[in-house]
């Protein structure tokens, strides 16, 4: 576990990427900027509107997003799909942001702020909902994500299966509180989303 870990620009990266998985590794989309980001001099894709880089994520996903590889993202993705009461988890798909190690950063992490994101197939025009998800070891002043996924310092949820296995009783509880806590958390703002739109299509 990541027990007295102190948090470092790349040590919260690493971590970001064990829980939520990378994509493929591409060349990236538009001309390369290179930018300073909490004192790193950090290369980022090139800009791309929200649902352009939405589909970028998509297209460069490296598993099965019913079925998440890595085991915090498959913990969650299955928690979520529990609590919804879903007979099928195909009605509910993960995808990250995240570019893997030696790529430029995605325009959807670094522009929009969004690490990754949960599709839930819904009935009603639209046929689906989207909760976009920031993960992190510390509060945020400002969260362009729906939801923030705020880790404690102390105690990191399992990257592998191997290491799921080697918790003790007492971090397998941290952990199943953790995840019924986020999992809440995105139930919640799906159910917002839903009803915001609910409202919005009875007053057109």
């Amino acid at each position: 576990m990541w027990q007295g870990f102190h948090e470092s620009y790349q040590a919260g990266k690493d971590l970001e990427q064990g829980l939520l998985g990378t994509e493929r590794h591409l060349a990236p989309e538009g001309k390369v900027r290179h930018v300073e980001f909490e004192g790193e001099v950090e290369q980022v894709e090139g800009y791309l509107p929200f649902e352009a880089a939405v589909q970028s994520a998509k297209e460069r996903k490296t598993f099965s997003p019913t079925d998440p590889e890595p085991e915090f993202a498959n913990d969650l993705h299955a928690t979520i799909g529990e609590m919804l009461g879903l007979k099928d988890l195909g009605q509910l798909e993960y995808y990250t942001a995240l570019a893997p190690e030696g790529s430029p950063l995605t325009s959807l992490d670094f522009d929009h702020g969004v690490d990754a994101f949960f599709e839930l197939k819904t009935p009603g025009e639209s046929g689906q909902e989207r909760v976009t998800l920031d993960i992190s070891l510390r509060d945020k002043e400002r969260v362009k994500a729906d939801v923030l996924l705020r880790l404690s310092p102390d105690f990191s949820p399992p990257s592998t299966r191997y290491e799921r296995k080697m918790m003790s009783p007492e971090e397998k509880q941290m952990y199943h509180e953790a995840l019924t806590g986020f999992a809440q958390e995105i139930i919640d703002k799906f159910f917002e989303k839903m009803q915001t739109k609910k409202t919005s299509a009875k007053v057109h």
